[in-house]
């Protein structure tokens, strides 16, 4: 595989992550926090601590960190930049799309 070529999958991958965390985002604010649904996990803790006046984007940043960190010490770097790419953009779209 040529370098072009490579480039072009590694922009496909960050490509498919940010649409994902942005249509995931955007169900989070649309269907589960006005639901009071607490899906499982950091969405999930969030939803919980936004019933307590927390906003949900900084509950996920603030969790996604000690996340990431032990998972760039467990499963490498490869494995940071693009959860790093998720674990951003996801809270943040969540911040852009609240009421």
């Amino acid at each position: 595989m040529d370098v072009r070529n490579k480039t072009l999958w590694i922009l496909r991958d960050y490509v498919y992550i940010l649409v994902g965390a942005a249509i995931t985002a955007v169900s989070f604010n649309v269907f589960l926090l006005p639901n009071k649904i607490a899906a499982g996990g950091v969405s999930g803790i969030s939803t919980i601590l936004q019933s307590y006046g927390f906003e949900a984007a900084y509950v996920q940043w603030i969790i996604n960190i000690p996340l990431f960190i032990a998972g760039v010490i467990l499963l490498g770097g490869k494995f940071g930049l693009k959860t790093l790419a998720g674990s951003v953009f996801l809270p943040l779209v969540v911040f852009l799309t609240r009421d």
